[in-house]
C-alpha cells in the first residue's frame, strides 16, 4: 500500500511536493517505533504477546481508513 500511499499523498501539492514527500518518508520512521512499543506491551504480563498484535492493527486500520475515506480527490483546476 506505500506506492499508492505516497503517490495519492503528493499528488497536487505543486511547490510543496518535496516537503510533502520528506514528511512521508520520515514517517517511515513508524516501522522502527511501532514493533519496539509492541515488543514493550507483550512483555507487560497483563497484555502478553496475543493482545499485544492490537498496536499493528491500529497501524493497518489508519491505513485502510486513510484509503477509503482520508484521501478525496478533489478538481483543484
Amino acid at each position: 500500500m506505500w506506492s499508492n500511499i505516497f503517490t495519492l499523498a503528493i499528488d497536487r501539492l505543486k511547490e510543496f511536493t518535496s516537503y510533502g514527500s520528506s514528511f512521508l518518508v520520515m514517517m517511515i520512521v513508524g516501522g522502527a517505533i511501532l514493533p519496539p512499543l509492541q515488543g514493550i506491551l507483550a512483555d507487560v504480563p497483563s497484555v502478553g504477546a496475543k493482545h499485544s498484535f492490537a498496536v499493528p492493527l491500529v497501524a493497518y486500520a489508519h491505513l485502510v481508513l486513510y484509503g477509503l475515506r482520508g484521501y478525496r480527490p478533489r478538481n483543484l483546476i
